[in-house]
């Protein structure tokens, strides 16, 4: 009977969280499972707006790791952003200057679509609200879908928590135009690498040195002629 019962327990511990991991494997196997990705495409339509507000998140687990509250001050936006390279928005595709800067499609972007959603609704939409952070909640071929995690920084539910006030200060105004969310920095890390993958981020920071080793290498190496012919020939080091 004891056995019977640590068998129950443990089995109902395992199963308090079962309908958030059962959400969590369902967004793992997302590209397996045809089914669940048509069902995620045809839970946002085109025909809502390209921002829009919802009552609450589509992926709780994701949102509450995030830092979402389900509290008074804490709002969430959806978004979509257009897959795909860019387009140089040029008149009639006509481009003047060097025959290298005429390319019109396949621009790339410098920030990922994350970061590009985040704009989208900090800056048109939701000018009176900071950024906290976004997920992924679907795509289908054209669009890519975000919800964007706001907060009022003016709600006395978020300006009297010490856990997320930090995001009333002035400093973290638009701080998802200025790359410090998580989609920003991850962004501007890509950048970086690809810079140094390509010898342009270390390019300026290495001639000096090289040089400068170089030219003390040259001056050891005179040093050390003169203090041979010094020593080998009638002249003697002055004191």
């Amino acid at each position: 009977m004891e056995k019977e019962t640590i068998g129950c327990d443990a089995f109902f511990a395992e199963s308090k969280n079962m309908g958030v991991q059962v959400k969590m494997n369902r967004k793992k196997k997302k590209k397996k499972n045809v089914y669940v990705s048509i069902e995620d495409i045809h839970t946002y339509p085109e025909q809502l707006p390209v921002v829009h507000r919802v009552s609450k998140p589509s992926r709780p687990d994701k949102a509450k790791r995030l830092g979402y509250k389900a509290i008074q001050g804490f709002v969430i936006y959806r978004v979509r952003v257009r897959r795909g390279d860019r387009k140089k928005r040029v008149r009639k595709g006509i481009v003047h200057g060097k025959p290298k800067h005429q390319g019109v499609h396949k621009q790339k972007s410098t920030r990922n679509l994350k970061s590009i959603a985040e704009g989208k609704v900090g800056k048109s939409i939701c000018g009176n609200l900071r950024v906290l952070n976004s997920y992924w909640v679907g795509q289908d071929a054209v669009y890519k879908y975000y919800e964007v995690i706001l907060v009022d920084p003016m709600h006395n539910s978020v300006r009297n928590r010490p856990n997320i006030n930090w995001i009333c200060n002035p400093v973290h105004k638009h701080r998802e135009l200025r790359g410090l969310t998580s989609a920003g920095k991850k962004s501007q890390e890509e950048a970086e690498s690809k810079l140094t993958r390509e010898g342009g981020a270390n390019m300026h920071k290495s001639e000096p040195r090289s040089s400068s080793r170089n030219a003390g290498e040259k001056i050891a190496s005179r040093e050390n002629a003169e203090l041979c012919s010094f020593i080998g020939g009638e002249k003697t080091l002055p004191v």
